[in-house]
């Protein structure tokens, strides 16, 4: 067996089924629909639940096609927001890049989460295109006072996906510190300031008032 072959069978197996639903299930849980906090799946329920009334069964279909293809993206976005975490995790370590001097913070944000330049990703884009083109014909058949229920859709799916590259990366970030301390087992403790730096950057961590 080739070495990319296998490292393509480890890959696969640490990001398989389990861990995109472990993924996902991060934002279910903290972000429950019935939580105040997450106006975007409130909306997207209340739109869910009166779309199929203003909706022909043709432009239902055309709906959920949009919405399958977000779900192939909101995997996507893990798997690749978990490779960008390890990726940041080694590339600090070993570059000594801090928040301090501004590079790790363009690194997480600019780089890798905010931007992830998805024309890059050619197949993830060209679905994101296509959802979109449905949304925009779905929009337009409705009055204006209807339009905020695909507005509502996209919103949360949009949510969604972000959630999942985020809480991904966050997971591959803490896989590299993993690794790096099974060669060097003092590592993580000369780690934590950064550490805790990204944990506050990334807003798992809040100021004590």
């Amino acid at each position: 067996m080739k070495v990319k072959e296998l490292i393509t069978q480890m890959g696969s197996r640490a990001m398989d089924e389990n861990f995109i639903n472990t993924i996902f299930g991060f934002y279910s849980g903290e972000l429950h629909p019935s939580s105040s906090e997450n106006l975007a799946e409130k909306d997207y329920i209340e739109a869910m639940q009166i779309l199929p009334d203003l909706l022909t069964e043709e432009q239902m279909n055309l709906l959920h096609e949009a919405e399958e293809l977000y779900v192939q993206n909101r995997a996507y976005a893990a798997r690749y927001g978990f490779l960008c975490g390890v990726y940041a995790g080694f590339r600090q370590y070993f570059t000594n890049c801090r928040e301090a001097d501004g590079g790790f913070g363009a690194l997480v944000c600019e780089d890798l989460l905010m931007q992830p330049k998805m024309q890059r990703h050619h197949d993830c884009y060209l679905r994101s295109q296509k959802a979109q083109k449905y949304e925009q014909e779905l929009t337009e058949s409705l009055c204006e006072d209807n339009q905020e229920y695909i507005v509502s859709f996209g919103c949360a799916w949009e949510d969604r996906i972000y959630n999942a590259a985020f809480e991904a990366f966050y997971c591959g970030y803490r896989a590299a510190y993993a690794l790096i301390e099974q060669v060097d087992p003092l590592s993580k403790v000369r780690s934590i300031p950064d550490i805790l730096t990204l944990e506050y950057y990334m807003g798992y961590i809040r100021d004590h008032l």
